[in-house]
């Protein structure tokens, strides 16, 4: 029996892995339960073609996906002319994926991204090391909440075989999404009766894949509990229940103006279903705009910051106001009443999205210009019960619109300035 053909340009590659994810050969075998001979065999090139088990445990130990390892031990043997090493020693990642791997559909660009340092890192630690199957980015209209997706995306994308990034903003009926998944994950060779969700499952857990959904909210139904499909819609939270409850080595990245149903009822700290609700800027972040457009008096920038929640979107439009109007002068745009500008439009989507009982609640809140318990709120409002208050705060909380903070072991509730302000305005 001919000696397999030894494959140094693999070893070398699979070596320079080790040493950019900080891994000897004994660290290795100990995390991923080989033998050290074996990983000492597979570095060295004598190993061409390991097991696909054996790929899956290195790949688990490494934080990596099984694909890398697979691009890499299908590397030309010593004796081929054409042998060449994908993995560049000045490339912080293995560059091994396909150009028809990564589709990023609408996202949008992030030339201009200020901060979210921390936000990143733990977004990144979620998925990678902690493999979550499902995560929603969670946020009011103009966090950032997208921009922050393409970061982390872009950021990571290198972990994974397949990337694809689509919006749900037009409502697309599950049967349109899963066709355009399917036949991405497959280069169009699967046929239409294959669209289904334990078809995209099943590549789910044979392939490492991030699957971005932007704008969850549009298929999420206004003037109903937090959450709840539009009608025709309800196949969306059977997908969600399946991502977030079938095991599968992909992830299922979300990002929406509230919780979907199906995410909320899953989700915890410790489980692979996690939702990060996105806050604002912080002062040095925010600064960076502000200097960016060239205001003036650095000292009370941090001022506009509290004003409008670290908001990006919002920051953008009062440094443009405050460059049109009042000449870059923070301290004379301060001075006047507290501005809301274009910014309406997006509060007005999110309010006509309440019902009749979360609008009097955030009217109440509004109204008393400061924090109120669970109690306090029921007393104002003459309610009988809790149960129903309970139920709608739960709900603007799931909307983000509800600030929540701690007072003497009470959790008291109150609104964001600007979103105060506008409730107090629809009222009139």
């Amino acid at each position: 029996m001919p000696k397999p053909k030894k494959n140094r340009h693999s070893g070398k590659a699979f070596t320079q892995l080790l040493a950019q994810k900080g891994f000897s050969q004994y660290k290795l075998a100990k995390e991923a339960g080989i033998g050290r001979d074996h990983i000492s065999r597979l570095a060295s090139g004598e190993i061409a073609s390991p097991e696909p088990i054996t790929l899956q445990k290195i790949a688990t130990a490494l934080g990596v996906a099984p694909g890398e390892l697979t691009q890499i031990f299908t590397q030309l043997p010593d004796d081929c002319s054409n042998g060449k090493l994908e993995l560049e020693a000045s490339d912080s990642s293995f560059v091994g994926i396909a150009s028809r791997c990564l589709d990023w559909g609408e996202a949008v660009d992030v030339s201009s991204f200020y901060g979210r340092t921390d936000e990143l890192a733990t977004l990144e630690q979620w998925i990678v090391r902690d493999r979550c199957r499902l995560i929603t980015l969670l946020g009011i209209g103009g966090i950032g909440k997208t921009s922050l997706c393409v970061k982390l995306a872009k950021q990571i994308h290198h972990h994974f075989e397949y990337v694809i990034w689509r919006s749900l903003r037009n409502s697309p009926p599950l049967t349109q999404l899963l066709e355009d998944l399917i036949s991405f994950f497959y280069d169009g060779r699967e046929s239409d009766n294959s669209a289904t969700i334990s078809h995209l499952i099943k590549h789910l857990q044979q392939h490492r894949c991030l699957v971005v959904i932007d704008q969850v909210e549009a298929i999420l139904r206004p003037g109903k509990p937090a959450g709840h499909y539009l009608e025709g819609y309800h196949n969306y939270g059977e997908l969600l229940k399946q991502i977030g409850e079938v095991p599968h080595q992909s992830c299922l990245l979300l990002t929406s103006r509230e919780t979907p149903r199906d995410v909320a009822l899953r989700q915890a700290d410790n489980q692979p279903v996690r939702v990060w609700k996105l806050g604002g800027l912080k002062d040095i972040e925010a600064g960076e705009i502000f200097r960016e457009r060239g205001l003036s008096e650095e000292e009370r920038w941090s001022e506009i910051t509290r004003l409008y929640q670290g908001n990006p979107l919002w920051l953008m439009i009062v440094c443009t106001t405050i460059r049109d109007v009042y000449g870059n002068r923070v301290g004379e745009f301060l001075s006047n009443s507290l501005y809301l500008g274009d910014f309406e439009e997006v509060l007005e989507d999110q309010f006509n999205r309440l019902s009749e009982l979360e609008k009097k609640i955030m009217y109440q809140l509004a109204i008393q210009q400061q924090p109120l318990s669970l109690g306090d709120l029921r007393g104002e409002m003459q309610l009988k019960t809790s149960t129903e208050l309970v139920k709608a705060l739960e709900d603007l909380g799931r909307r983000s619109l509800l600030e929540k903070v701690t007072a003497s072991s009470q959790t008291l509730f109150t609104l964001q300035p600007v979103v105060a302000k506008y409730v107090i305005k629809q009222y009139r």
